[in-house]
């Protein structure tokens, strides 16, 4: 009996020898649909699979996390199909922000930082500012959590029809303040009641009707005493000083000479617009 287990046994290891030294099972074909950042040659490289690799020696988790270890790699997950084929399935990163923290990076829609942003890759993404590379470094995951309630405050934002978004600046007190893209309109949001507070930016807005895109600041974070209404403080772009704001679009770089012009005064909303201007360094 010992003896017919034995052989069993040995001719188990027989066929595995086999199989796994074949040329009948080496890998010939990769299906793989290449992804907006990994091209066809690139997961090649990533796989780093020699000539005459066999399909069954092939140790797929590690292949996978060979692939993932790509910065816009999210998951990827490697099959194969005997007698000779492996197939590789990719999901990216879906970056929702730019963040800046000490340097640039991208998040994802959990608030992850996956990335260290690099040009181009930025596009139309809103920027998230207020961390420091010092809170990355001492908590990560508190910073993420962090970029995710800014990633919420986002999504409320563009749930309707409103001037696109920039920035969103978050304080250390905990106070958030957006920035408009064209316009460069700060809101000051404060702290909670988002829907709230964003409704009563679209109601100013509506008032305003074709002089809204002249708004400089929006303070939309009071709170009413009991029993009174809530009101909304805003500033104007002066008409002086709205040339210089369209000058600044069509010309950024003509803006200080334009600014001088018109107006030199420290709290005058050319210098508040020379100011939002710098707020965010350009990419290394």
């Amino acid at each position: 009996m010992t003896g017919l287990v034995y052989g069993g046994l040995a001719g188990v290891r027989s066929m595995q020898a086999y199989a796994t030294t074949s040329p009948r099972f080496e890998v010939r074909a990769l299906i793989y649909e290449p992804t907006p950042h990994v091209s066809d040659d690139r997961l090649r490289e990533l796989l780093a699979l020699p000539p005459g690799t066999n399909c069954l020696s092939l140790d797929l988790t590690e292949l996978g996390a060979r692939v993932a270890a790509h910065p816009w790699v999210a998951r990827a997950v490697v099959t194969r199909h005997l007698p000779d084929t492996i197939e590789v399935r990719i999901t990216e990163h879906d970056a929702a922000a730019a963040v800046l923290a000490g340097r640039f990076y991208l998040a994802d829609e959990s608030g992850r930082l996956f990335k260290e942003i690099e040009k181009g890759e930025r596009g139309d993404l809103p920027i998230v500012t207020g961390l420091t590379r010092d809170e990355l470094r001492a908590d990560r995951v508190r910073l993420e959590q962090r970029v995710a309630s800014a990633l919420e405050i986002i999504a409320a934002y563009r749930a309707k029809r409103r001037p696109r978004l920039s920035e969103v600046h978050l304080d250390t007190t905990g106070d958030v303040t957006l920035y408009t893209a064209e316009a460069g309109t700060q809101i000051e949001l404060g702290r909670g009641q988002v829907a709230e507070r964003l409704a009563r930016f679209d109601a100013l807005r509506a008032a305003l009707d074709d002089k809204a895109d002249r708004l400089s600041a929006v303070y939309v974070d009071s709170v009413a005493a009991p029993g009174r209404t809530t009101r909304v403080a805003a500033r104007f772009i002066s008409e002086a000083d709205e040339q210089v704001f369209i000058a600044a679009r069509s010309a950024p770089d003509a803006l200080p000479e334009v600014a001088n012009q018109v107006s030199d005064d420290a709290g005058s909303p050319v210098a508040e617009l020379g100011k939002y201007k710098r707020r965010i360094p350009r990419y290394e």
